[in-house]
């Protein structure tokens, strides 16, 4: 048989040029790939941190489409490269069966068949399998890489609160034998502060804090205080000092840290007291029984503190239109300056008005001033507490100490307290901020609060081990479809795995019968007739269509049927040619 250069109708074969032979979809969808991991990665790395109001289109919606469309361009890549190993393979001289398990790629249970097929239709069933799970995987592992969280955003923030700086001499009382006696409004404000009534500020923009909490500093009238501590120890299981005060509480005025009886004994106007240049003061004495050891000696613990009135920085919390002060803090605020009022001396005449300081003494001697004594009942061999009827010792008292445990040596002389000096000290800053808050909105002083707005917000959060893990899957997949379709460009003309194009080599009943033998395709095509394939003239290979002769009977028992076979040669891998 002589060898030709033509095909059936008798032209040279054309060649194809190597942007006609280019697989365009399937590397468009290996670069689409690339992009959804890309895109993938960015949402999930720019939403870090983000609120969740500011995204109209959430991240996992968006990587809800990237995954849908990076699925769509695996399974376009994917076929693509069982094509090009199919065709690859074919040309090698694969056997039927391989190429069926090639090109079913290991779905489903024809894995199984496809590992005892050989090493080609092995390899290319693992590795799609393996780019199926990976591609699978990296849909979840995406949608686990971001999650919301709830986070305290804070930014700066300025408000108007109106807060008198000084409050002035006679708003709380009036003067009298040295004591101040109390007004409404001071009355008022100890009511207040006793039932712990909301405080409140304008409810307006400017003033209220909406949607959010603000915390700051502002300025307003107040207390600086000084305070010293020192302790003493006494016997408690014995009778020579009962009557000792355990728990007590009690305030004096001082003139130039000088103590003074009061009421005080003069004519108020000609004594040693100068208000042009003394100054008054007030001192708080705390006494507690803070500890006890196994012989009944007990530990007094005696806070000192002095009290000046002044310009102090409140920490304050505003939340809408409600106020609260940071109580932690009180008792550690910046104090701005200090100031001294000739009424709060004890030459302060009958009928004069009462300074800041005399009218909290009067506050802290009827609302906390208590004066709780020990008493040691040898008989009952016990020892019990007493005082003036109030109830403050009681909040204080430590009647679960391990003191008071059965069988203690100290059952008998465990009278111990709480500290209440933090208590009676914060007491003391959040009633003078009443009252200047009450002035401040009576006569529209408004002072400037410095701070931050914190607003519980919904935010995202990402895990960068699953973001890790989702990126690694969808390499893998990429990669391994990356391989499937390596040699590509050995096949001379576009390919599919069309019936129409596939069947064509295997039409006739003798050559049905060489499959059902598992004979390799290319004694297959040695069977056949007059197939002319080959390299002649093509530098890169070339397809070439020949009638080959089934010997299948023609239409109405004619002629025997030439059949049109497309006989596929690839660079560098030989050709199929009759004999």
């Amino acid at each position: 048989m002589n060898s030709s250069k033509t095909t059936a109708t008798g032209h040279p074969p054309k060649e194809e040029s190597r942007w006609q032979t280019t697989p365009w979809v399937g590397l468009l969808s290996l670069a689409a790939l690339v992009v959804c991991a890309i895109i993938a990665a960015v949402v999930v790395g720019i939403s870090h941190d983000d609120e969740v109001s500011s995204w109209s289109v959430a991240p996992a919606v968006l990587l809800a489409i990237l995954s849908a469309a990076s699925n769509i361009a695996f399974g376009s890549a994917l076929a693509t490269g069982i094509v090009v190993r199919f065709w690859r393979y074919a040309a090698r001289g694969a056997t039927p069966s391989q190429l069926h398990y090639i090109w079913d790629h290991g779905r489903g249970f024809g894995l199984f068949g496809a590992l005892r097929a050989g090493s080609e239709a092995r390899t290319v069933a693992l590795m799609a399998t393996l780019a199926y799970i990976t591609q699978f995987a990296s849909g979840p592992l995406l949608q686990r890489s971001t999650d919301q969280a709830i986070e305290v955003r804070e930014a700066p923030q300025t408000l108007n609160l109106d807060l008198a700086a000084h409050i002035p001499d006679g708003w709380l009382g009036v003067m009298e034998n040295g004591v101040s006696i109390g007004f409404r409004k001071g009355i008022t404000e100890v009511q207040q502060n006793f039932r712990n009534t909301s405080m409140r500020t304008r409810d307006v923009p400017g003033y209220a804090c909406a949607a959010g909490t603000c915390h700051g500093v502002v300025r307003g009238a107040g207390l600086s205080a000084s305070c010293s501590t020192t302790t003493q120890l006494v016997q408690m299981n014995s009778t020579d000092n009962n009557g000792l005060p355990v728990f007590a509480i009690n305030a004096t005025m001082l003139v130039n840290g000088v103590p003074f009886a009061v009421p005080f004994v003069g004519d108020g106007t000609n004594n040693s007291y100068h208000p042009a240049t003394d100054t008054a003061s007030l001192r708080l004495f705390v006494l507690h029984a803070s500890s006890v050891n196994e012989s009944c000696v007990t530990t007094l613990t005696i806070d000192t503190c002095d009290f000046r009135a002044a310009v102090v920085e409140y920490p304050v919390t505003i939340r809408n239109s409600t106020i609260t002060l940071q109580l932690d803090k009180l008792t550690q605020m910046n104090v701005v300056s200090t100031t001294s009022s000739p009424n709060d001396l004890p030459t302060a005449p009958n009928g004069t008005a009462a300074g800041l300081l005399s009218s909290l003494r009067t506050m802290i001697d009827g609302n906390y001033a208590t004066n709780t004594t020990k008493l040691w009942k040898p008989q009952a061999n016990v020892t019990v507490y007493g005082g003036d009827g109030s109830t403050l010792p009681d909040k204080f008292f430590l009647p679960e100490s391990p003191s008071y445990a059965d069988g203690s040596p100290t059952r008998k002389c465990a009278l111990t307290w709480d500290s209440p000096t933090e208590y009676v000290l914060r007491e003391l800053h959040t009633f003078v901020f009443r009252c200047a808050l009450r002035l401040g909105a009576e006569q529209n002083e408004t002072q400037t609060v410095d701070g931050r707005r914190a607003v519980v917000v919904a935010v995202y959060q990402t895990d960068p081990r699953y973001l890790g893990a989702a990126m690694a899957a969808m390499v893998v997949s990429l990669g391994l479809v990356a391989a499937l379709m390596r040699g590509w460009w050995r096949l001379p003309r576009p390919v599919t795995l069309s019936p129409l194009e596939t069947a064509g080599v295997l039409r006739g009943v003798d050559v049905l019968e060489e499959i059902a033998e598992d004979v390799p395709l290319k004694k297959v095509l040695k069977r056949l007739e007059r197939v002319e394939t080959g390299l002649e003239g093509s530098k890169n290979g070339s397809a070439t269509v020949s009638r080959v002769n089934t010997g299948l009977p023609g239409p109405q028992g004619g002629g025997k049927v030439d059949v049109e076979v497309v006989a596929v040669s690839v660079k560098g891998e030989g050709t199929s040619s009759p004999r």
